[in-house]
């Protein structure tokens, strides 16, 4: 199971990043984009190998970051704060404590060439 975190701009003003899990990070990525009407730049997790490792991360990544919470597991930074380099150092340290010795993998997501190329073929073959 793998820990994840997923981060988003808003026009520059604010930060803001999605701690979770999921066994299958780049798949998670598409199915949270899809609903979340701010493009996720970047996504970085660690490798937890079993669910309670995973499980005690991503609790403590919550609880580390609470004052930072505003909606559901989307925490928010401010302008100008490196979220990414935050969200990494989160990741490292709390994994460290939680899980052991850890390698921090980062994703930087590209864009897609249309606002809708993630659908394209999805229902090609209905009907």
């Amino acid at each position: 199971m793998k820990v994840y975190a997923m981060i988003t701009e808003l026009a520059g003003r604010a930060r803001y990043v999605k701690f979770g899990m999921a066994s299958d990070p780049q798949r998670r990525l598409m199915e949270v984009q899809c609903g979340c009407p701010l493009r996720i730049e970047k996504i970085m997790y660690v490798d937890c190998g079993a669910d309670d490792p995973a499980i005690a991360l991503e609790a403590a990544l919550h609880i580390e970051h609470a004052d930072s919470r505003c909606s559901g597991e989307w925490f928010k930074w401010n302008a100008g704060s490196k979220a990414a380099a935050e969200a990494t150092e989160a990741l490292v340290l709390i994994g460290q404590r939680e899980v052991g010795d850890m390698r921090v993998i980062v994703h930087d997501v590209p864009r897609p060439k249309s606002r809708y190329a993630h659908t394209v073929g999805r229902y090609r073959n209905a009907a």
